[in-house]
Formats: C-alpha cells, structure tokens, sequence
C-alpha cells in the first residue's frame, strides 16, 4: 500500500440539496445554494459539488454542467466539481464541450469531475438509456473523455460510440485537463476506476469496514498500473456546538434520505445483518446509523472521524452533504458551514 498524503494536504468539497418537498420554489432554493456556495467559500471549502438525478417529484437539479456555470459566475475562488454526474447519459464529445466551457468560464477551476454509473430507473428513462447497458457505456466514456480534453484528433470505435476525427474545441483552461474520478461500489467498478480514472469516489451509504475492503482493492489495482491512488469519500455531515444539538438538528433530514435509499435496495442485509430485522424504512433509525455512515457531531467528533477515514482508506478528499429536503434549514446550514469550518477545516489546515 501506498503512502497516504500528509494530513494538510486533505480537502474538502460542499454538497449542497438542490430540490424541494414538491419541487417547487426553484428560484429560492437557487439563491440559497447560490449563499451557501459563497459561505463554503468563506469558510475554507476547498471544492463545490453538485449531484445529478433526472424527472424527480422533488425537482433535483438534472443540468448540473449548467449549475457550475452559475456558480462559477458568483464565486471567486472555490473549485468547482461533480458528485456525481451520471456518464452513461452523456455522448463524450458533448460532455467535453461542457467541460471544457466550465473551466473556462470559471478561470482553471474545475477540479473534480466526478462521474458514476448510476442506479435509478427514473434517470435512465426519459433519455431511452436500457440500465443494462451501463457498465460499457462507462468503459468507453471514460476511455475517450480524456482523450477528447487532451487531444487534437481523436478516433474512437467502440460498441457504444464512435467518434472520427474529432478536434473538440475550446480545451480546458487547465493542463493536462481536469480530473476525472469515478463513483463505485462493486468490485468491477473499482477496477475501472483504477484503470481508467484519476481517482476512485465512494458511495455514502456502505460501512467504512465495507469501504475500507474496496479501497483497499482499488489501491492495490492502481498501484499494479504506477498510477497514484485517490480516494475521494463522499459522506453526510453535520456539525453543532454539542454532538446533542447537532444530532437533533439534522436527525429528521437525513432519515428521511436515508430511509429512501432503504426502501430503493441500497442497503445490503450481507454488510449490516442487523438489518434483516427491520421490516419497513420507519424502522431504520438514526442511532443504527449515525456511528459509521455519518460525519456529525461536535467539532472533535467530525474531526475524528475524518482522521479515522484518512488512515485506514486513504481519503484525501470528503464531499460532503449538509442539507437535505425535509432539512435542516438555509439558515442552519449556514451556521454549520460556518462552524465546520472556523472549527474543523481550519484543524487540517494548521
């Protein structure tokens, strides 16, 4: 295994909730991300990152390249990135246009592109995308997408895409490019991570000691190719002046969150056992969860955490989600932007 980079050199990237109860209010909740975005920035927030779903009853944002445009418009010097956008959506050569435009529109700061597979049927239907054929449509995308920001003629025939000849213009602001890490959470995806990608990005709801055996395999993937391993961990975070208050604040928003990725089959009896006793998403509770899945607390329980993630997986970035659509509120969330950051980004930085 490698070494891990010094603890100074960790980072950290802001998730903000882009939909509503009944995905109305658009123009509100884009002022508020469009604040907190600012106060991230204030605060030491190293990256922005949005996420991407498609025809929700909540109204998540889909045109995601469009939103860091607009962030990047209202920001000076936070770093701009995905976590995660769906790739099997997307041609690469008009992904890379929309690269490509970002950065430059934002002055070299798209950093993290964060791409994935994706798993929801209902993102996958509007654009006649068959779900089955995700895994090649990643292993081509993520094939010629560099190529495309880097190259001056690039030739592609594979199952899914063809591209002849092609010369994309404008390239990134950055050099070589901006980087390119990949979402997953099976072992074939961390493979192509390793292989294809700048760095490999974790999923939210598996166990640290279910992370911990993936991290482990993607490392040691990398390390066979001499490439660099990265581990991009994304995670739920809360942070009060006592773990008590935190932990009320943000209770009832994440459970609800939560308790959808359960009823959506993301959670796996074979990594918590415990779960084959719960019979309905009501029954999850926060306490089952809060100790391996979440970053909450006060400011020495987030900080521990992220030191513990650091050793034993070789995180060197946490994308993290504050807010969510039954809560806490805007004004909340920037009081724990703030605090997370005078308290616990300012601990990595010293």
């Amino acid at each position: 295994m490698g070494e891990f980079i010094h603890m100074s050199e960790i980072t950290f990237g802001y998730i903000p909730c882009s939909q509503t109860p009944d995905g109305s209010g658009m123009e509100q909740r884009w002022e508020e991300v469009i604040t907190e975005a600012k106060q991230a920035e204030a605060s030491g927030f190293d990256a922005f990152q949005i996420g991407e779903h498609h025809q929700t009853d909540t109204g998540q944002w889909p045109a995601i390249t469009e939103v860091l445009a607009g962030v990047a418009a209202e920001t000076e010097t936070i770093e701009l990135g995905t976590s995660l956008l769906l790739l099997p959506l997307y041609h690469p050569v008009h992904l890379a246009e929309q690269m490509s435009m970002v950065d430059i529109i934002s002055g070299g700061r798209l950093t993290e592109m964060t791409v994935g597979a994706g798993y929801a049927e209902q993102d996958f239907k509007p654009f006649d995308v068959p779900l089955k054929n995700r895994p090649s449509l990643m292993e081509e995308s993520l094939t010629v997408l560099p190529r495309l920001l880097m190259e001056d003629e690039v030739y592609h025939f594979g199952k899914r895409f063809t591209v002849r000849g092609v010369n994309m213009t404008p390239k990134p602001v950055q050099e070589p490019r901006p980087s390119i890490y990949a979402g997953a959470w099976t072992d074939q995806g961390c493979n192509r991570a390793a292989r294809l990608a700048d760095g490999w990005h974790t999923d939210l709801i598996n166990t640290r000691e279910t992370l911990k055996y993936w991290a482990d395999f993607y490392r040691e993937h990398a390390e066979r190719l001499n490439k660099e391993p990265r581990v991009s961990m994304m995670r739920e975070a809360w942070v009060g002046e006592t773990a008590e208050e935190a932990k009320e604040t943000w209770r009832e928003g994440v459970m609800g969150k939560h308790r959808f990725y359960y009823s959506a089959g993301g959670y796996s009896e074979e990594a918590d056992p415990w779960l084959e006793d719960i019979e309905s998403p009501e029954e999850l509770t926060f306490e089952q969860l809060e100790d391996d899945r979440f970053v909450v607390g006060d400011p020495q329980d987030c900080i521990d955490y992220i030191e513990e993630c650091h050793e034993t997986l070789g995180a060197t970035h946490f994308a993290l989600r504050f807010r969510f659509t039954d809560g806490p509120s805007h004004e909340e969330t920037m009081e724990a932007i703030r605090l997370f950051g005078e308290e616990v980004i300012s601990h990595f930085q010293d």
